[in-house]
C-alpha cells in the first residue's frame, strides 16, 4: 500500500514530533501490502483498534499504536471500526487518525462484518463503498502541512466473521455458496478500490481444513483474501490449537493470529507459539471479553509496558 509521508499538526497546532522521529528513523517503503512478504522473525502488528481516535490527546491509542509498531517493509496494519462497520459519514477524527498512521509508516483498513454469510451481498458492498467514499484522500477538514495526496485513503478492507465452509449456502438471502459469496466480495473490492489500496484481510477466527481462502492457482481460483486470520481466541485456546499442514505453504505475511487474555508473564511464550505456527500478522493483548459493560478485547489498547513486551517478543 502507498503510505502518506507528510507531517500533520494536532488541533493545538503542535507538530507530532514523536511520529516525525519515527518516520525519519524508519525509512519505510511504499509497497503494496498484498505483495509484501516476510518471515516469522519479522512479525508485523495487525491491530483491531476499535477505539475512537481522540488523536488530540497525548498518548492516545491511535498515535501510540502507530508510533510503536513494526515499520519494516510496508509497515503494520490497523483495523478501523466506526460502528461495527464504516462511520455514518466522513469523520475528520478518523481521517486524521488514518493520516497519523500513514505518517508512521503503517496501513489502515476498514472493518466490514459478513456474519458468516448472513449479511446480504448488497449490504456488504454498500459498507465497502462507504469506507472508500468517505476516506478517499480528500483532506478537507484535516490539518495537513504536507503536500496534497492520498494520506486519508483507506488501504483496504477487513472482512470479519468469515465462513470456513465453501460448499455451504449463505443465509443472507443471496442463495449462493459461501465460496461464491466471498469471491464476489473479494472481486468487488479489487474493482472499486484505487490501485494499491485494495488489501483484503479475512477473519474466520479459526482455520479451515484446506487453503481455499488463499488459493489463487488453477483455472478458477477460490481466493477470497490477500491475508487470512486463522486464529482469534484466548491463550488457553491457543495452547490446544492444532494447525493443518497447508498453513506452512504460505509466507508468514499471509497468516494472521489474534490472541487475547494473555498475562504479562505469558507474552513471550505466546509469541514463540505464534512464530512456530507461521503467523506473521499478530496481536497479543491482556484484555478479554467483557460482559458488563459489553466490550471486546479490541476495544482497548495495551499499556506501554505490556506493549513493549509484546513488541520485543513478537518480531
Amino acid at each position: 500500500m502507498k503510505i502518506g509521508k507528510s507531517i500533520k499538526t494536532l488541533r493545538s497546532g503542535m507538530l507530532i514530533a514523536a511520529l516525525a522521529a519515527v518516520i525519519a528513523a524508519s525509512g519505510f517503503a511504499t509497497t503494496d501490502v498484498a505483495h509484501a512478504s516476510w518471515g516469522v522473525n519479522n512479525q508485523h502488528q495487525l491491530i483491531p483498534l476499535y477505539v475512537y481516535p481522540d488523536w488530540w490527546n497525548t498518548g492516545n491509542a491511535w498515535s501510540y499504536a502507530c508510533a510503536h509498531s513494526n515499520t519494516s517493509n510496508i509497515g503494520s496494519t490497523v483495523i478501523a471500526n466506526g460502528n461495527n462497520g464504516p462511520t455514518a459519514s466522513r469523520n475528520t477524527d478518523y481521517a486524521q487518525a488514518i493520516e497519523i498512521c500513514h505518517d508512521g509508516g503503517h496501513n489502515v483498513i476498514g472493518y466490514v462484518d459478513t456474519s458468516y454469510g448472513a449479511v446480504p451481498l448488497a449490504t456488504v458492498k454498500a459498507n465497502i463503498d462507504a469506507w472508500y467514499n468517505q476516506y478517499n484522500g480528500n483532506n478537507t477538514g484535516v490539518y495537513d502541512l504536507g503536500t496534497a495526496g492520498m494520506d486519508t485513503q483507506i488501504d483496504g478492507i477487513f472482512l470479519d466473521q468469515v465462513s470456513n465452509f465453501p460448499a455451504d449456502t449463505v443465509t443472507g438471502g443471496d442463495n449462493i455458496s459461501v465460496a461464491s459469496y466471498y469471491r464476489q466480495i473479494f472481486d468487488y473490492i479489487k474493482s472499486v478500490a484505487p490501485s494499491n489500496y485494495d488489501d483484503v484481510i479475512a477473519n474466520p477466527g479459526a482455520t479451515a481444513s484446506t487453503d481455499w481462502q488463499l488459493d489463487d492457482t488453477g483455472l478458477q481460483p477460490t481466493q477470497i483474501a490477500d491475508e487470512l486470520v486463522i486464529f482469534e481466541g484466548t491463550s488457553a485456546t491457543l495452547a490446544g490449537y492444532s494447525q493443518p499442514s497447508w498453513v506452512s505453504n504460505y509466507p508468514a505475511s499471509d497468516i494472521g493470529m489474534l490472541v487475547y487474555d494473555v498475562s504479562s508473564a505469558n507474552v513471550a511464550s505466546v509469541c514463540s507459539s505464534l512464530k512456530s505456527l507461521n503467523a506473521g500478522l499478530v496481536d497479543v493483548t491482556n484484555y478479554t471479553v467483557q460482559t458488563s459493560p459489553p466490550a471486546t478485547p479490541w476495544n482497548f489498547l495495551q499499556n506501554g509496558t505490556y506493549w513493549s513486551s509484546f513488541r520485543s517478543s513478537c518480531g
